[in-house]
């Protein structure tokens, strides 16, 4: 007795593989950047470090999605397009994510020893890490 097994939507579920892992990462990125914007340690005076904040996934060296998170629509112009700038300048070979936030004084705020975007790179590898 021979038994026939139908496999012929394998190919239709190896090639969303991708798609899958992209969409996971990305919701997992938001989450991280969501995160950041109610755990940091700076002073809130402009909201531009809090609109700036945003992510690029990216999968075979092609971008797939970008997050930028606002926090104050009617200041997150500048903001939006700094981060804009600094997602479309990185290296996005491979496959990833970026966290960044373009306000030019970010880097000298977390040098100051503020949060900027570390609470979001915790978070993110934590929650990556620990799923099963």
């Amino acid at each position: 007795m021979k038994i026939k097994k139908d496999i012929s939507g394998i190919d239709k579920f190896i090639e969303s593989i991708p798609n899958i892992v992209v969409d996971h990462i990305y919701e997992r990125g938001v989450q991280a950047v969501e995160r950041q914007k109610e755990k940091h340690t700076y002073q809130n005076r402009t909201f531009n470090l809090d609109n700036a904040g945003g992510i690029s996934v990216f999968y075979n060296g092609r971008e797939r999605l970008r997050y930028i998170g606002v926090t104050n629509p009617e200041t997150a112009t500048q903001a939006r397009e700094a981060t804009d700038r600094v997602l479309d300048s990185m290296n996005k070979s491979g496959t990833g994510i970026i966290f960044a936030d373009g306000m030019f004084y970010a880097s000298y705020v977390d040098s100051k020893g503020y949060d900027v975007v570390d609470t979001a790179y915790d978070y993110l590898k934590k929650n990556l890490c620990e799923e099963k």
